[in-house]
């Protein structure tokens, strides 16, 4: 855990340090807290866990604290899993999360958080969650829904109980799906969604006004994506703002340019030319832009 402190505002980083992803910040200003990503640490998951070995869901959050994915902070997880694992109810202790994006390091565990923490998002990241909810197969994967666990219910015929289940209704979470440059007020803190060019669609980066001045958390970009202009954007936006703090991703801060997408659309074009007979590619399952480049080889091919 690393913790930054200016006066009435500070940083608590419960991940996201050291890593690739997992990033779990949490802001304070004025009593007003809010999580930038709450998201899973792919490295710190890989000491205890694989395909095919997970967490206990029967254990509620319990696992996920004791291996260290999830910090042991009152107020913000299901009241559900916490009566399960013989926790008392406890009050709510963070007004909000915002999710700059839709990939798992950033957003695993929504789930896990309590039904009246509002999640903020990108009208993109909204769509990519509602259709990784409506095709999920594991039970963690309502990020904008919230199905109780471990309940029971009077069975409707005949004496005894029946577990209830997500047949006996589903609830929403509060959900607030931003379009880029769309002002939001939480308090007396101001946030600013701005689009960037990512590997799928709906990566935000969020100008935060605080009483302590502005803060900038980018989340993850690039430059040499179909959508570059996005990020150039936001950095021009960013420029206007006086930064007070800049919390900004360093996966390859230290790396020559990679390639551009249209470098690959190029090269791959080359390839599948000259490919007699069927070509078959691969790419990751949510890289829209890798997506749409095939579709255009496709065609011209």
């Amino acid at each position: 855990m690393f913790w930054c402190d200016v006066a009435l505002t500070s940083l608590t980083f419960y991940g996201g340090v050291g890593e690739i992803g997992g990033n779990k910040i949490l802001l304070e200003d004025r009593g007003t807290r809010i999580f930038l990503d709450f998201g899973m640490s792919f490295r710190q998951s890989g000491k205890f866990f694989s395909e095919f070995l997970n967490p206990r869901k029967c254990n509620g959050v319990q696992d996920f604290i004791k291996t260290g994915l999830l910090p042991d902070l009152p107020g913000i997880y299901r009241l559900d899993y916490l009566r399960h694992m013989g926790r008392k109810a406890e009050d709510r202790s963070v007004d909000a999360v915002l999710i700059s994006h839709a990939h798992m390091d950033h957003v695993a565990y929504i789930h896990h958080l309590r039904r009246d923490i509002e999640v903020i998002m990108s009208q993109g990241s909204h769509a990519i969650l509602s259709s990784l909810e409506g095709t999920g197969r594991t039970g963690w994967q309502d990020y904008l829904t919230y199905s109780p666990s471990f309940m029971i219910k009077e069975k409707k015929r005949g004496e005894g109980y029946t577990k209830v289940t997500s047949r006996d209704g589903v609830l929403d979470r509060p959900v607030k799906a931003l379009g880029t440059g769309e002002k939001y007020q939480i308090d007396d803190v101001e946030i600013t969604p701005l689009l960037v060019d990512h590997s799928l669609p709906g990566a935000t980066s969020y100008l935060i006004q605080t009483s302590e001045g502005s803060i900038l958390y980018t989340g993850d970009f690039r430059f040499h994506g179909t959508y570059g202009h996005l990020t150039e954007a936001m950095v021009d936006a960013a420029s206007d703002a006086d930064i007070d703090a800049l919390i900004i991703e360093g996966t390859r801060i230290d790396e020559e340019p990679g390639t551009s997408e249209k470098e690959v659309h190029e090269h791959a074009r080359n390839i599948v030319k000259e490919t007699v007979g069927l070509a078959v590619v691969t790419f990751p399952p949510r890289d829209l832009t890798r997506l749409q480049t095939f579709t255009r080889i496709a065609e011209e091919t």
